[in-house]
């Protein structure tokens, strides 16, 4: 069992502290950030030290704190002690820390998550032939080890997903994906080309060209201004990726959230194509993270991938029935792909299907 994490702030931390010995868990590079951020409280709280489970930072003095292993904290009353932890495995650490006994905890990166980013994915019922189609449809045992996880999260809505974090390429997974010499890419959802900077560094500049597709004018003009590295071989449409060429309702996002196609809130409208309308080359390799309107561009690119067959990485998570509805989809157009599933991220968001 592991806490939720959602619902904690840091007047619910600030509360926990009175009169308890804190600890900090995660002795690398966030927790000696977080001590920093956090040295004005040093003398109101009972701050004692750091906490991490390598043995090779234990008993090191960091920034003045000196480094325990996590058996410290059995010599306090549940009561008495308060734990933040400071590193991205909370979800690992939370379950330690319920062994031990320890009550009051709470994750930094999830208390400084933004509010605008503390939705979670809420799915009491999951069709049970969809969760056994897709379990036995992906190919290793790690993508059903995250899928039983997913579904376990959304039942009730849980939201923490560090457990089943991955780290490293979102996109360019070298166990899945061999680089062919002339690669066509796709890239769905330009945002401002980091995708598209990855993408070369993942080919060492051996590619044939790219085509990114971007309707948010700010996020467009980021991609603009990099031209002048990409030998003109990158053509960008700022227009969004659909199943047809039509224009529909846009918002245009904000700090936190992408631009996405509809709802009531729309700033503008928005030209959209279709992949199969405005590509007539082999296409080896389509990525697409476009905010919901995943499935739509898929069915637009439908001829495209039953003939080329290319590589595919699809976000699967903007609606929860997408984690079913595109694999389906896909498996109607080329039976023969072989799927898997990682995710990248600490909430529900992160989540994506390869095709291989």
């Amino acid at each position: 069992m592991q806490k939720d994490f959602r619902l904690d702030t840091w007047n619910d931390v600030k509360e926990c502290a009175k009169n308890k010995a804190i600890f900090l868990f995660g002795a690398g590079y966030q927790g000696k950030k977080v001590w920093k951020e956090i040295d004005q409280y040093a003398s109101c709280w009972n701050i004692k030290g750091f906490v991490d489970n390598d043995p090779n930072k234990q008993g090191k003095v960091l920034n003045g704190l000196e480094v325990f292993p996590p058996s410290v904290l059995n010599g306090y009353k549940p009561n008495e002690v308060m734990v933040l932890i400071c590193c991205v495995t909370t979800a690992l650490i939370s379950e330690q820390l319920m062994r031990m006994g320890v009550e009051n905890y709470f994750s930094v990166i999830h208390l400084n998550m933004p509010d605008g980013l503390r939705d979670t994915c809420f799915q009491p019922k999951i069709d049970r032939e969809d969760a056994e189609w897709l379990y036995r449809r992906v190919w290793d045992e790690r993508s059903r080890e995250i899928l039983n996880k997913i579904i376990e999260k959304r039942k009730t809505g849980f939201f923490d997903y560090t457990d089943i974090r991955e780290t490293g390429s979102e996109y360019f997974i070298e166990e899945f994906f061999d680089k062919e010499d002339e690669e066509v890419f796709v890239d769905g959802g330009g945002y401002d080309g980091d995708t598209i900077d990855e993408f070369i560094d993942w080919t060492k500049g051996k590619y044939k060209r790219i085509y990114s597709f971007e309707p948010q004018k700010d996020k467009a003009d980021k991609i603009r201004q990099k031209f002048w590295k990409y030998e003109g071989k990158v053509e960008l449409f700022e227009k969004g990726l659909y199943e047809r060429c039509t224009e529909l309702d846009f918002w245009d996002g904000d700090e936190l959230l992408s631009g996405r196609i509809g709802g009531k809130d729309a700033h503008r409208k928005i030209q959209t194509v279709s992949l199969d309308s405005v590509i007539q080359e082999k296409v080896t390799f389509i990525k697409m993270d476009i905010e919901g309107a995943e499935l739509s561009a898929l069915k637009g690119a439908a001829k495209m991938i039953q003939k080329y067959r290319p590589k595919m990485a699809i976000c699967i998570y903007h609606k929860p029935e997408d984690i079913w509805e595109i694999p389906k989809y896909i498996d109607t157009l080329v039976p023969e792909y072989k799927f898997y599933i990682r995710h990248f991220g600490w909430r529900y968001t992160g989540t994506i299907l390869y095709c291989k």
